[in-house]
Protein backbone atom coordinates (compact mmCIF):
# COMPACT_ATOMS: atom_id res chain seq x y z
CA UNK A 1 0.00 0.00 0.00
CA UNK A 2 1.25 3.67 -0.86
CA UNK A 3 1.80 5.71 1.78
CA UNK A 4 0.11 9.41 1.57
CA UNK A 5 1.48 12.09 1.46
CA UNK A 6 3.60 14.17 4.99
CA UNK A 7 1.03 11.24 6.68
CA UNK A 8 2.91 10.76 10.30
CA UNK A 9 2.79 7.31 9.54
CA UNK A 10 2.29 4.30 7.12
CA UNK A 11 -1.00 3.31 5.98
CA UNK A 12 -0.22 -0.54 6.68
CA UNK A 13 -1.95 -3.17 8.18
CA UNK A 14 -4.49 -0.70 9.23
CA UNK A 15 -8.02 -1.87 10.41
CA UNK A 16 -6.44 -5.16 10.97
CA UNK A 17 -8.70 -5.94 13.43
CA UNK A 18 -11.82 -4.68 12.06
CA UNK A 19 -12.54 -7.36 9.22
CA UNK A 20 -16.38 -7.48 8.49
CA UNK A 21 -16.28 -10.04 5.20
CA UNK A 22 -14.04 -11.50 2.41
CA UNK A 23 -15.48 -13.24 -0.83
CA UNK A 24 -15.33 -13.59 -4.20
CA UNK A 25 -18.99 -14.75 -4.45
CA UNK A 26 -20.64 -11.89 -6.99
CA UNK A 27 -23.72 -12.05 -5.61
CA UNK A 28 -22.65 -11.97 -1.85
CA UNK A 29 -20.46 -8.97 -2.62
CA UNK A 30 -22.82 -6.62 -4.54
CA UNK A 31 -24.77 -7.45 -0.88
CA UNK A 32 -22.94 -7.03 1.15
CA UNK A 33 -21.19 -3.95 0.08
CA UNK A 34 -24.91 -2.79 -0.52
CA UNK A 35 -25.69 -2.79 2.74
CA UNK A 36 -22.82 -0.69 3.53
CA UNK A 37 -23.23 1.70 1.15
CA UNK A 38 -25.20 1.80 -1.55
CA UNK A 39 -27.19 -0.67 -3.94
CA UNK A 40 -25.36 -0.82 -7.20
CA UNK A 41 -24.25 -2.49 -10.22
CA UNK A 42 -21.32 -4.73 -10.69
CA UNK A 43 -20.10 -5.07 -14.28
CA UNK A 44 -17.05 -6.73 -15.45
CA UNK A 45 -14.92 -4.84 -17.58
CA UNK A 46 -13.26 -8.49 -19.06
CA UNK A 47 -16.26 -10.61 -19.20
CA UNK A 48 -13.34 -13.66 -19.53
CA UNK A 49 -12.08 -13.00 -16.30
CA UNK A 50 -15.22 -12.95 -13.82
CA UNK A 51 -13.22 -13.10 -10.66
CA UNK A 52 -13.65 -10.79 -7.53
CA UNK A 53 -11.19 -11.60 -4.48
CA UNK A 54 -13.08 -8.77 -2.12
CA UNK A 55 -12.76 -7.53 1.29
CA UNK A 56 -14.12 -5.14 3.56
CA UNK A 57 -12.66 -3.53 6.77
CA UNK A 58 -14.76 -1.02 8.21
CA UNK A 59 -14.49 1.53 11.59
CA UNK A 60 -16.81 4.05 12.49
CA UNK A 61 -15.76 7.57 14.21
CA UNK A 62 -19.25 8.65 15.58
CA UNK A 63 -21.47 8.68 12.73
CA UNK A 64 -18.56 8.21 10.22
CA UNK A 65 -18.12 5.32 8.35
CA UNK A 66 -13.91 4.95 7.40
CA UNK A 67 -14.08 1.62 5.31
CA UNK A 68 -10.74 -0.49 3.27
CA UNK A 69 -11.75 -1.81 0.52
CA UNK A 70 -10.91 -4.24 -2.14
CA UNK A 71 -12.67 -6.24 -4.84
CA UNK A 72 -9.60 -8.14 -6.57
CA UNK A 73 -11.19 -7.42 -9.89
CA UNK A 74 -11.31 -5.39 -13.05
CA UNK A 75 -15.20 -4.65 -12.75
CA UNK A 76 -17.29 -0.55 -13.03
CA UNK A 77 -19.52 -0.13 -9.60
CA UNK A 78 -22.55 1.23 -10.36
CA UNK A 79 -24.31 3.15 -7.43
CA UNK A 80 -25.52 6.23 -9.12
CA UNK A 81 -26.75 8.74 -6.41
CA UNK A 82 -25.25 8.08 -3.23
CA UNK A 83 -27.93 10.22 -1.58
CA UNK A 84 -27.41 9.95 2.11
CA UNK A 85 -23.74 10.77 2.24
CA UNK A 86 -20.59 12.43 1.02
CA UNK A 87 -18.01 10.35 0.17
CA UNK A 88 -13.91 10.60 0.15
CA UNK A 89 -12.13 8.01 -2.26
CA UNK A 90 -8.60 7.92 -1.39
CA UNK A 91 -6.24 4.64 -3.26
CA UNK A 92 -3.92 3.21 -1.23
CA UNK A 93 -3.07 1.02 -3.96
CA UNK A 94 -3.75 0.93 -7.75
CA UNK A 95 -5.99 3.42 -9.34
CA UNK A 96 -9.68 4.22 -9.89
CA UNK A 97 -11.38 5.70 -12.83
CA UNK A 98 -14.55 7.92 -11.25
CA UNK A 99 -17.28 9.51 -13.97
CA UNK A 100 -20.25 11.61 -12.79
CA UNK A 101 -22.73 13.77 -15.00
CA UNK A 102 -20.17 15.88 -17.14
CA UNK A 103 -16.74 14.93 -15.63
CA UNK A 104 -14.32 12.32 -14.92
CA UNK A 105 -10.96 11.85 -12.89
CA UNK A 106 -8.48 8.98 -11.98
CA UNK A 107 -7.62 8.56 -8.46
CA UNK A 108 -4.04 7.76 -7.85
CA UNK A 109 -0.97 8.55 -5.75
CA UNK A 110 -1.45 12.47 -5.60
CA UNK A 111 -5.25 12.82 -6.02
CA UNK A 112 -8.04 12.07 -3.95
CA UNK A 113 -12.12 12.52 -5.09
CA UNK A 114 -15.10 13.83 -2.94
CA UNK A 115 -17.90 12.77 -4.20
CA UNK A 116 -21.13 14.29 -3.27
CA UNK A 117 -24.78 13.06 -2.41
CA UNK A 118 -26.45 15.17 -5.47
CA UNK A 119 -24.87 13.13 -8.58
CA UNK A 120 -24.40 10.03 -9.81
CA UNK A 121 -21.35 8.25 -9.75
CA UNK A 122 -19.47 5.44 -11.40
CA UNK A 123 -16.39 3.72 -10.08
CA UNK A 124 -13.74 1.86 -12.57
CA UNK A 125 -11.48 -0.58 -10.19
CA UNK A 126 -8.66 -2.41 -10.93
CA UNK A 127 -7.75 -5.57 -9.32
CA UNK A 128 -4.90 -4.09 -7.72
CA UNK A 129 -7.01 -1.29 -6.57
CA UNK A 130 -7.24 -0.49 -2.56
CA UNK A 131 -9.26 2.09 -1.59
CA UNK A 132 -10.09 3.56 1.76
CA UNK A 133 -13.02 5.38 1.45
CA UNK A 134 -15.04 7.69 4.15
CA UNK A 135 -18.32 8.09 4.39
CA UNK A 136 -19.74 11.13 6.21
CA UNK A 137 -23.60 11.14 6.67
CA UNK A 138 -24.83 13.90 4.57
CA UNK A 139 -27.35 15.38 7.71
CA UNK A 140 -24.38 14.94 9.99
CA UNK A 141 -21.77 17.29 7.90
CA UNK A 142 -24.40 19.87 6.65
CA UNK A 143 -25.22 20.39 10.62
CA UNK A 144 -21.18 20.21 11.42
CA UNK A 145 -21.07 23.45 8.98
CA UNK A 146 -23.81 25.36 10.47
CA UNK A 147 -22.35 24.92 13.75
CA UNK A 148 -18.83 26.32 12.47
CA UNK A 149 -20.71 29.41 10.73
CA UNK A 150 -23.35 29.97 13.21
CA UNK A 151 -25.68 29.72 10.12
CA UNK A 152 -27.31 26.59 8.43
CA UNK A 153 -26.67 25.90 4.56
CA UNK A 154 -28.44 27.23 1.68
CA UNK A 155 -28.08 24.59 -0.32
CA UNK A 156 -25.95 21.49 -0.55
CA UNK A 157 -22.17 21.75 -0.36
CA UNK A 158 -20.83 21.44 -3.68
CA UNK A 159 -17.06 20.32 -3.06
CA UNK A 160 -14.51 20.22 -5.78
CA UNK A 161 -14.00 16.81 -7.01
CA UNK A 162 -10.59 16.76 -7.10
CA UNK A 163 -8.46 16.77 -3.35
CA UNK A 164 -5.28 17.52 -3.59
CA UNK A 165 -3.52 15.35 -1.46
CA UNK A 166 -0.73 17.68 -1.84
CA UNK A 167 -1.82 20.67 -0.39
CA UNK A 168 -0.53 21.71 3.35
CA UNK A 169 -4.34 21.38 3.94
CA UNK A 170 -4.95 18.23 2.70
CA UNK A 171 -1.98 16.78 4.16
CA UNK A 172 -3.15 18.04 7.92
CA UNK A 173 -6.38 15.91 6.63
CA UNK A 174 -4.07 12.82 5.95
CA UNK A 175 -2.48 13.15 9.25
CA UNK A 176 -5.31 13.28 11.57
CA UNK A 177 -6.70 10.56 9.15
CA UNK A 178 -3.92 8.28 9.89
CA UNK A 179 -3.90 8.98 13.67
CA UNK A 180 -7.32 7.90 13.61
CA UNK A 181 -6.63 4.23 11.87
CA UNK A 182 -4.22 3.45 13.75
CA UNK A 183 -6.18 4.74 17.02
CA UNK A 184 -9.02 1.78 15.60
CA UNK A 185 -6.97 -1.21 15.97
CA UNK A 186 -6.26 -0.47 19.63
CA UNK A 187 -8.54 -2.33 22.46
CA UNK A 188 -8.74 0.86 24.09
CA UNK A 189 -9.62 2.64 20.84
CA UNK A 190 -10.77 6.89 22.03
CA UNK A 191 -13.65 6.30 18.57
CA UNK A 192 -14.74 3.44 20.89
CA UNK A 193 -15.54 6.00 23.64
CA UNK A 194 -18.99 7.89 23.37
CA UNK A 195 -16.81 10.48 25.23
CA UNK A 196 -14.29 11.33 22.82
CA UNK A 197 -15.73 9.46 19.31
CA UNK A 198 -18.25 13.24 18.19
CA UNK A 199 -14.87 15.26 18.90
CA UNK A 200 -12.97 13.38 16.95
CA UNK A 201 -14.89 13.37 14.24
CA UNK A 202 -15.82 16.65 14.59
CA UNK A 203 -12.13 17.96 14.08
CA UNK A 204 -12.00 15.04 11.16
CA UNK A 205 -14.60 17.24 9.10
CA UNK A 206 -13.47 20.47 9.94
CA UNK A 207 -9.89 19.04 8.27
CA UNK A 208 -12.16 18.05 5.49
CA UNK A 209 -14.03 21.41 5.34
CA UNK A 210 -10.43 23.43 5.52
CA UNK A 211 -8.62 21.02 3.22
CA UNK A 212 -11.27 20.99 0.31
CA UNK A 213 -12.29 24.03 -1.50
CA UNK A 214 -16.20 24.08 -2.43
CA UNK A 215 -19.73 26.38 -1.84
CA UNK A 216 -18.50 26.19 2.04
CA UNK A 217 -15.79 28.15 2.03
CA UNK A 218 -17.08 32.01 2.17
CA UNK A 219 -19.25 30.60 4.66
CA UNK A 220 -16.05 29.27 6.71
CA UNK A 221 -14.50 32.46 6.11
CA UNK A 222 -17.31 35.00 6.70
CA UNK A 223 -17.86 33.71 10.29
CA UNK A 224 -14.06 32.65 11.43
CA UNK A 225 -14.95 28.99 10.50
CA UNK A 226 -10.87 28.64 9.36
CA UNK A 227 -8.86 30.47 12.62
CA UNK A 228 -6.31 32.90 11.22
CA UNK A 229 -4.92 36.30 11.62
CA UNK A 230 -6.85 39.31 10.92
CA UNK A 231 -5.15 40.49 8.08
CA UNK A 232 -6.26 36.81 6.36
CA UNK A 233 -9.55 37.89 7.35
CA UNK A 234 -9.33 41.36 6.49
CA UNK A 235 -7.91 39.86 2.56
CA UNK A 236 -10.90 37.50 2.29
CA UNK A 237 -13.10 40.08 2.86
CA UNK A 238 -11.83 42.67 0.21
CA UNK A 239 -11.44 39.69 -2.05
CA UNK A 240 -15.38 39.53 -1.66
CA UNK A 241 -15.96 43.00 -2.18
CA UNK A 242 -14.03 42.30 -5.67
CA UNK A 243 -15.25 38.93 -7.27
CA UNK A 244 -15.77 41.24 -10.61
CA UNK A 245 -12.04 41.51 -11.16
CA UNK A 246 -8.92 40.13 -10.94
CA UNK A 247 -6.98 41.63 -8.12
CA UNK A 248 -3.02 41.41 -7.63
CA UNK A 249 -1.23 39.96 -4.36
CA UNK A 250 0.37 43.46 -4.07
CA UNK A 251 -2.82 45.61 -3.62
CA UNK A 252 -4.58 42.90 -1.54
CA UNK A 253 -1.34 43.22 1.24
CA UNK A 254 -1.25 47.09 1.02
CA UNK A 255 -5.07 47.00 1.73
CA UNK A 256 -4.35 44.71 4.78
CA UNK A 257 -1.25 46.98 5.59
CA UNK A 258 1.09 43.66 5.58
CA UNK A 259 3.58 42.83 2.85
CA UNK A 260 2.99 40.18 0.05
CA UNK A 261 5.13 37.90 1.67
CA UNK A 262 3.40 38.00 5.00
CA UNK A 263 0.34 37.56 3.39
CA UNK A 264 1.31 34.96 1.03
CA UNK A 265 2.91 32.83 3.78
CA UNK A 266 0.19 33.31 5.93
CA UNK A 267 -2.75 32.38 3.16
CA UNK A 268 -0.22 28.76 2.62
CA UNK A 269 -0.45 28.46 6.58
CA UNK A 270 -4.29 28.99 7.39
CA UNK A 271 -5.88 28.77 3.84
CA UNK A 272 -3.52 26.08 2.46
CA UNK A 273 -2.79 27.75 -1.21
CA UNK A 274 -1.45 31.46 -2.16
CA UNK A 275 -3.55 33.96 -1.98
CA UNK A 276 -3.82 34.65 -6.05
CA UNK A 277 -4.84 30.52 -5.70
CA UNK A 278 -7.47 31.43 -3.01
CA UNK A 279 -8.86 34.19 -4.56
CA UNK A 280 -9.09 32.62 -7.69
CA UNK A 281 -11.18 30.08 -6.28
CA UNK A 282 -13.57 32.40 -4.71
CA UNK A 283 -14.27 33.90 -7.73
CA UNK A 284 -14.90 30.22 -9.72
CA UNK A 285 -17.13 29.57 -6.90
CA UNK A 286 -19.01 32.83 -7.70
CA UNK A 287 -18.93 32.15 -11.48
CA UNK A 288 -20.27 28.21 -10.79
CA UNK A 289 -23.10 29.64 -8.39
CA UNK A 290 -24.33 32.33 -11.31
CA UNK A 291 -24.30 29.35 -13.72
CA UNK A 292 -26.09 27.29 -11.25
CA UNK A 293 -28.63 29.63 -10.99
CA UNK A 294 -28.37 31.39 -14.14
CA UNK A 295 -31.96 30.27 -15.84
CA UNK A 296 -33.17 31.45 -19.40
CA UNK A 297 -31.13 34.01 -20.90
CA UNK A 298 -28.05 33.53 -19.02
CA UNK A 299 -24.59 32.70 -21.12
CA UNK A 300 -21.53 31.96 -19.78
CA UNK A 301 -20.00 34.68 -21.41
CA UNK A 302 -22.20 37.34 -19.55
CA UNK A 303 -21.30 35.59 -16.25
CA UNK A 304 -17.76 35.60 -17.37
CA UNK A 305 -17.31 39.15 -18.33
CA UNK A 306 -19.31 39.85 -15.10
CA UNK A 307 -16.58 38.32 -12.95
CA UNK A 308 -13.26 40.21 -14.79
CA UNK A 309 -13.06 37.04 -16.94
CA UNK A 310 -12.13 38.25 -20.24
CA UNK A 311 -10.97 35.55 -22.26
CA UNK A 312 -13.28 32.82 -22.33
CA UNK A 313 -10.67 30.05 -23.59
CA UNK A 314 -8.65 30.05 -20.54
CA UNK A 315 -12.21 31.12 -18.28
CA UNK A 316 -13.41 28.08 -19.39
CA UNK A 317 -10.09 25.50 -18.99
CA UNK A 318 -9.12 26.74 -15.49
CA UNK A 319 -13.11 26.00 -14.70
CA UNK A 320 -12.77 22.58 -16.25
CA UNK A 321 -9.89 21.57 -14.33
CA UNK A 322 -11.27 22.99 -10.89
CA UNK A 323 -14.98 21.20 -11.64
CA UNK A 324 -14.50 18.34 -14.21
CA UNK A 325 -17.35 20.09 -16.04
CA UNK A 326 -17.33 23.12 -18.42
CA UNK A 327 -19.26 26.21 -17.34
CA UNK A 328 -21.51 25.42 -20.39
CA UNK A 329 -22.38 22.44 -19.02
CA UNK A 330 -22.86 23.67 -15.59
CA UNK A 331 -24.87 26.76 -17.11
CA UNK A 332 -27.38 23.59 -19.19
CA UNK A 333 -28.24 22.14 -16.05
CA UNK A 334 -29.50 24.63 -14.71
CA UNK A 335 -31.79 25.30 -17.32
CA UNK A 336 -35.82 23.32 -17.45
CA UNK A 337 -36.14 20.84 -19.58
CA UNK A 338 -38.38 21.20 -22.36
CA UNK A 339 -41.95 19.13 -22.27
CA UNK A 340 -41.71 16.18 -24.41
CA UNK A 341 -43.80 16.61 -27.86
Amino acid sequence: MMELPAAPMPFDNILSNRVIFESNNVDEVRTQIGQYFAPHDIRFLDERRRTLRTSLRRTKIGSTAISLLEYGGNVMIDPGKMENFYLVHLNLGGECEITHDGGHMVVGQSHAAVCSPHRPYRFWWQPQSSVLAIQIPRKRLLDHLRDITGTAPRREIDFDFMLDLNSPAARGFARLLGYLLNDADNDYALSSDSLTAEPLENSLLTALLRAQPGSHQAAMSAAGGCPAPAYVKRAEAYMRDNLHRPVHVDEIAEFTRVTARTLTNGFNRFRGESPARYFLGMRLAEARERLRSGGAGATVSDIAFELGFHHLSSFAATYRERYNESPSHTLRRSLPRSAPN
